[in-house]
C-alpha cells in the first residue's frame, strides 16, 4: 500500500486478502489503458533508447567486407571472448558412454577438452542416424536446474532434431586424466575419477 498508493496502512487495517469469486476484479477493471495504449506508447521501442544502435557500415566491395569482418572478429576477441585461452589445446574427444535408448537412434555421452586443464561433457540424443547431416539443438544445462528440466525444455522446441545437452561445469586432475562423479553403465568410478561432473545418472 505504501509503494502502490502512497498510504500507510497497517496489516490489521488491510485485513486478509479476499479470494472469493464474487469480489474479484474483472479483466476490464484491471486494464491500465481502458481505451487502448496511448498514441505515444513507447513500450515496443523503449529498448532502442538504452543503447544507441550502430549504423550499417558503408561497404562497396569484397575487400571492404573482409576488412570489416576482421575488425569485428578482433573486437569480439578483446571484449567478448577476452577470457578465452590464447593457446589452443587438443580437443581430445572421447566417447564415454553409449546406450540404445534416449533417442530414436540412441544416445552418446562424449567428453572433450575446451582448454588445458578442463574436460567437459556433452550428452547427445540422436533423433536421426549419427552418420547423417541433420540440425542439432544445443541445450546449455544450468547448475541448479530441476530434474529433467533441460529435457522438458528441449522436447518442446526440438521438432525431431538431434539434441545435445552441454554441461560447462567440469574439471580434470592436474595430470589431465578424465574424472567423474557418479556411475556410468553400471561401473562405479573410483577416487581417481571423481572431479568431472557426470549427471547422466544423477539428474
Amino acid at each position: 500500500m505504501k509503494h502502490l498508493m502512497n498510504k500507510q496502512v497497517s496489516p490489521a487495517e488491510a485485513g486478509d486478502i479476499d479470494e472469493s469469486e464474487q469480489n474479484q476484479f474483472s479483466e476490464e477493471d484491471l486494464k491500465v489503458y481502458k481505451d487502448g495504449p496511448p498514441a505515444d506508447d513507447k513500450t515496443t521501442t523503449i529498448q532502442n533508447s538504452f543503447i544507441k544502435l550502430p549504423e550499417a557500415p558503408a561497404i562497396s566491395n569484397n575487400k571492404e567486407l573482409l576488412a570489416f569482418r576482421d575488425s569485428v572478429k578482433s573486437l569480439l576477441k578483446i571484449r567478448t571472448f577476452g577470457a578465452f585461452p590464447q593457446k589452443k589445446s587438443a580437443l581430445d574427444t572421447v566417447r564415454e558412454f553409449r546406450t540404445l535408448d534416449g533417442g530414436k537412434y540412441g544416445e552418446d555421452i562424449y567428453s572433450f577438452v575446451p582448454e588445458e586443464g578442463w574436460r567437459l561433457k556433452v550428452d547427445i540424443h540422436w533423433a536421426h542416424r549419427p552418420d547423417s547431416l541433420n540440425p542439432l539443438l544445443i541445450v546449455l544445462r544450468s547448475q541448479n536446474e530441476a530434474r529433467w528440466e533441460s529435457e522438458g525444455f528441449a522436447n518442446k522446441i526440438s521438432e525431431n532434431q538431434n539434441i545435445a545437452f552441454l554441461e560447462v561445469r567440469g574439471s580434470v586432475k592436474p595430470d589431465g586424466r578424465r574424472n567423474y562423479n557418479g556411475t556410468l553403465g553400471g561401473h562405479q568410478h573410483g577416487p581417481e575419477e571423481q572431479l568431472l561432473q557426470c549427471r547422466y545418472m544423477t539428474s
